[in-house]
């Protein structure tokens, strides 16, 4: 409750004044740097892996069709942006990714507080757009529109995960967002320093999900600090090499972001493994002491 009056504090105070500085500060709320930060801490906080995982496709999923989206359309900026803006502006890549998160983290959450908070990040950083003339109001409202049906969707995959016991809609949403930033990268050339993210992420996840196939769980005695400094070291691995890279050849980011995936995606198996290993060890050898005796 208090994250939620804070936030809409923030916003009718932002209203109010209408300073680029506070509007700033919203639409720094949808940059890729804060839901590389976010997606991996819940990932990991989360109580199941897939729940985990609808957030992280929902992004990628996202951030991939929307540059595609961009480059079709093609449609220019709004004349004297008061921020830095690059590439075309239909639809708005903050609002569509912001809807994509937020809506699917409410679906999943299914609680008005986090449904309140989300609504409130999603008009927060639409507005910002549009007064910081970066947008023109069809962008962010086809954005949002569109990053909610694809947070629905990808959240459809947990359901249907839940019902079957299968991750085949996993594998389908990831392999949309593998094509999506191909398309980007090979065939509009476009913004390579996030489509050579998404791509590497988007393969890295879907090797994990291949590799674990129905092992794909959290260790049920990993404790809430072991599971925060986790997310934390991962944060900082991936920031890192977001940062690093920026200059780098597109295929060297690609690599190093699939890398890095790997090591960040695949620990909550790593770490299953590990348990039930360290698990049947203790077990093997209490029997044999007890045979012993």
């Amino acid at each position: 409750m208090v994250i939620l009056m804070i936030l809409i504090s923030m916003l009718v105070t932002s209203l109010m004044a209408n300073s680029v500085d506070l509007w700033t500060v919203w639409t720094r709320l949808g940059d890729e740097e804060f839901y590389i930060a976010t997606v991996v801490v819940l990932y990991f906080l989360l109580p199941q892996v897939q729940q985990g995982l609808v957030l992280v496709l929902a992004v990628l999923l996202s951030s991939s069709l929307n540059i595609v989206l961009k480059y079709i359309f093609n449609m220019p900026r709004p004349p004297d942006p008061l921020i830095e803006v690059s590439g075309p502006s239909f639809p708005s890549g903050h609002a569509q990714v912001s809807s994509s998160f937020w809506s699917a983290l409410s679906f999943i959450a299914m609680n008005k507080l986090i449904t309140a908070i989300s609504a409130i990040m999603v008009v927060g950083i639409s507005i910002s757009r549009v007064l910081l003339r970066a947008h023109y109001d069809i962008d962010v409202i086809s954005g949002a529109l569109v990053g909610l049906v694809i947070g629905y969707t990808s959240y459809y995959s947990l359901t249907y995960y839940l019902k079957r016991r299968s991750h085949v809609l996993y594998y389908l949403s990831t392999g949309i967002a593998i094509a999506m930033s191909t398309c980007s990268m090979v065939i509009f050339n476009a913004e390579l320093s996030s489509s050579t993210a998404i791509l590497g992420l988007s393969l890295a996840v879907l090797t994990i999900l291949l590799a674990a196939k129905d092992r794909l769980a959290r260790p049920p005695s990993s404790s809430v600090i072991t599971r925060i400094t986790t997310s934390l070291v991962s944060v900082v691995l991936l920031l890192s090499i977001h940062l690093a890279t920026k200059s780098f050849d597109p295929l060297i980011r690609l690599i190093c972001f699939y890398i890095a995936g790997l090591c960040v995606f695949a620990m909550p198996s790593v770490m299953s493994s590990t348990i039930s290993k360290r698990s049947k060890s203790m077990v093997k050898s209490e029997v044999q002491r007890n045979v012993v005796a």
